[in-house]
């Protein structure tokens, strides 16, 4: 049921973190941000309920986006936020 809130590489190495309470695991961490996000939604908000609907809708196609490549790659999303996202991906 959680699974999809754990990032994998923890569900496969469930058994060492139960034994050792930890696990080291070398990989490479990214952050991508939409560089200009807060002045596109400066600009947009003056348009009102409809440029409020066009930022979400914007939003959600391009973060849906990223998870998808994230995820096939087979990184873990560690931190999502308005306009940025921190992956891990492990070393494999």
């Amino acid at each position: 049921m959680f699974s999809k809130y754990i990032p994998q590489h923890f569900i496969d190495n469930y058994h060492d973190i139960l034994k050792n309470n930890y696990i080291v695991i070398k990989g490479y961490v990214i952050n991508a941000e939409i560089h200009g996000m807060h002045a596109i939604c400066d600009r947009l908000s003056n348009q009102g309920e409809q440029g409020a609907k066009a930022v979400s809708s914007a939003l959600a196609q391009i973060i849906e986006s990223l998870l998808k490549i994230i995820h096939k790659r087979g990184g873990s999303v560690y931190k999502l936020s308005t306009d940025s996202i921190t992956a891990f991906f492990p070393d494999t």
